[in-house]
Parts: structure tokens; sequence; C-alpha cells
């Protein structure tokens, strides 16, 4: 099944927005200590995260009426991967071996579904 048209966008927006959100609620947590309201809330990183977090919802509910949930769900595992790269760009997290070929199985696993 082809990704193109309004669904193959949305599901783009939703995977885009999930993984800017996921990065912006990383960087938005403070290590060593324990998250209260007021740290939540005064947060920029967070508030920005929670933003991004949640538009990827209305987008990802647009995607599931235009894609078959069997194709849709798994295509937004691309999330997975993105995360995995834009963790060790802007977290400099490390990206090991392992993590690769966890990529590349879920690459391999999109591709397969993507294609029916």
């Amino acid at each position: 099944m082809a990704f193109g048209g309004k669904g193959g966008l949305y599901l783009l927006a939703t995977v885009s927005f999930t993984v800017c959100g996921q990065i912006l609620l990383k960087k938005g947590v403070p290590t060593g200590s324990v998250l209260s309201l007021r740290g939540v809330v005064g947060n920029p990183f967070i508030l920005a995260g929670a933003f991004f977090y949640t538009a990827s919802l209305f987008f990802w509910l647009n995607a599931l009426k235009l894609l078959p949930l069997s194709v849709a769900a798994p295509s937004a595992s691309a999330s997975y991967v993105l995360i995995v790269g834009a963790s060790a760009i802007f977290l400099g997290e490390p990206l090991t071996l392992n993590k690769a070929i966890g990529v590349a199985l879920v690459c391999v696993g999109v591709f397969l579904i993507g294609r029916g």
C-alpha cells in the first residue's frame, strides 16, 4: 500500500511531531531531582514537548481516518528510528551497534508492512 495522499502526510506529521515532542520532553526533564508541577509548568522545553506530542495525536487521528490501522500503526514506528538518530544528534546519546541493528530491523518491518 502506498503512503501517498493526505493519509501519508498525516502519518509523516505524526512521526515528525512525536520525535520533536520526545526530544523536547527529554531536554526538559532535570537530572537528579524529582519533577514537580512547578518544574513542569515553568519549563519551556516540557511545555513545547507537550505541545508537539499533543499535536501529533491530532495528526494521528487524521491518519487513522485515511489509512488502514494495520499499515498506519507499524509505519508510525518509524518514530523509533528517528528518535534514535535525534537522540544521538541533540542529546549526545551513543549510537551503539545494538541500536543500529534494531533500527535496521524496524526499517525492514515497516518496509514489508508498507508493501502490503
